[in-house]
């Protein structure tokens, strides 16, 4: 029965990884939910299982099914080859095309996509092909082999009885038959009562598969309505000198919105970061993101300190936050976000920055420096709305270049011992690459962040908006080359 649930557990197991694992290598840019780990920890589950199985182990099993579709992270206790039952060998060893070699081909190219490492498409190919179809019919196979052994151990155990009811029958007669008839009866509702957990097993994974599903289908549907509202940055390139963007959600959806477009003399450039991350900090940036298009609209943008103030205000009222509470503070709202605003004057080179918990970091010859916010979070209902937001204006020469992040990034921990990625680290990676161009110095900077974070769960929605509003030298030495 437990070696069943395994093998039908691996193949449920192969199939989740390989929808994360190519979902990431198609979003691995801007776009992925941070699937990675999802990866890593299942190819761990998935080892762990393969492990208990092999051990012949009942209390590992038990252990490996009881974890279900958790994907916690561990390491495989693998038995001794002397261990391993020899009907368990045959079924998962012999052959070319044993199950052992194919799992080890399938779990090789899964943390390759966990570590970053991009495939090729014929390694997709083979991928999808291990574990939509190669897979799953070992899998099966092994859980037939393991029903047939279970329904023949009971076979033996039924002409056992029998044969030795039989040999008493000569000694004690009518007693030993009618002991025999309660115990064969017995036996036949034991039978009757495995086939029907089984049939019950199945029925649960078939319903477990179709809710994860379908559930998916949902919250990747959550995040193409979601990318539609992140900014089209074609339209600044032509303005710019040079702009880039990672937008990076802990989960399939973001609590992070970012935008930047050309108003008139003015390029814009916002960043929020709202309260929690995945649906709930989502359902959060539309909110922001409609009050925001509508002060771009209406042309409200009189200075960042005014469009700040108003979009709190704004907030504020649409949340219901702007009302006393009603006395049930459980289940009260009080959520908010941070954030900043940068106007750049083409004209003037003026850039009039303001932020409300979110700095403004530029880089230029002198190297880097931070243009603390404000102390101030913005609609939430247990904290005071700012009554004033300063705005700090910077005259920008050839080359600066000006960051816009959120926490995310900052807040990232790993290493050894543990520890934030901080901004010291921020700035010393941003300083190595100075020389690239933007996008290089984003995806490098992405690339550094997953290596310090190591096997680490991510912890929050990251975003940062990096753009150089006049070419330097550099700059234009990179262009001519």
């Amino acid at each position: 029965m437990d070696e069943a649930k395994i093998a039908n557990l691996l193949q449920l197991l192969s199939q989740r990884i390989a929808m994360a694992a190519l979902d990431n290598e198609e979003f691995s840019r801007a776009s992925t939910y941070g699937s990675r780990i999802l990866v890593i920890s299942c190819a761990d589950h998935m080892e762990r299982a393969q492990a208990a199985l092999l051990s012949g182990n009942r209390k590992k099993m038990q252990q490996v099914i009881s974890d279900g579709l958790s994907c916690r992270l561990g390491k495989p206790d693998y038995p001794a080859p002397t261990d391993i039952k020899s009907d368990i060998a045959a079924i998962l060893f012999e052959g070319e095309t044993s199950q052992q070699l194919i799992l080890s081909d399938f779990l090789h190219l899964a943390r390759r996509v966990g570590a970053a490492q991009t495939l090729s498409p014929a390694d997709r190919e083979r991928f999808a092909r291990l574990a939509f179809r190669e897979l799953p019919v070992k899998f099966d196979a092994a859980a037939r082999t393991f029903q047939a052994n279970a329904t023949q151990s009971l076979a033996w155990m039924e002409w056992f009885g029998l044969a030795a009811w039989v040999g008493m029958l000569a000694l004690v007669g009518l007693v030993v038959v009618l002991v025999f008839s309660r115990l064969n009866t017995s036996m036949k509702a034991r039978e009757s009562e495995y086939d029907q957990s089984i049939a019950r097993y199945h029925a649960q994974k078939q319903a477990m598969q179709e809710v994860n599903e379908q559930l998916f289908q949902s919250m990747y549907y959550a995040r193409n309505i979601q990318k539609g509202i992140l900014p089209d940055l074609s339209e600044l390139r032509d303005t710019m000198a040079d702009i880039a963007l990672i937008w990076q959600p802990m989960q399939v959806v973001s609590g992070d919105y970012v935008w930047g477009c050309r108003k008139g003399n003015n390029s814009i450039f916002f960043i929020a970061d709202c309260t929690g991350h995945g649906v709930p900090g989502a359902l959060l940036t539309m909110v922001v993101a409609s009050v925001f298009e509508k002060l771009l609209e209406d042309n409200s943008f009189k200075d960042p300190e005014y469009t700040l103030l108003t979009l709190d205000r704004t907030v504020r009222r649409r949340l219901g936050q702007d009302k006393p509470s009603d006395g049930f503070q459980d289940t009260a709202s009080d959520d908010g976000f941070v954030a900043a605003l940068a106007i750049y004057n083409h004209e003037t080179r003026i850039l009039r920055y303001a932020g409300a918990g979110i700095p403004l970091i530029v880089s230029n010859a002198e190297g880097f420096n931070k243009v603390a916010p404000d102390k101030a979070a913005l609609g939430y209902r247990s904290l005071p709305g700012p009554s004033r937001i300063a705005v700090h204006a910077l005259e920008v020469r050839p080359g600066d270049t000006f960051y816009l992040a959120t926490d995310g990034i900052t807040d990232h921990v790993g290493g050894h011992p543990k520890r934030t990625f901080g901004r010291k680290r921020l700035y010393e990676v941003l300083s190595r690459v100075g020389d690239e161009d933007l996008d290089s110095q984003l995806t490098h900077l992405q690339d550094r962040l997953t290596e310090f974070r190591g096997l680490e769960a991510v912890r929050d929605d990251y975003t940062i908006l990096a753009f150089t509003p006049v070419a330097g030298e550099m700059l234009v030495r990179n262009a001519a080359e």
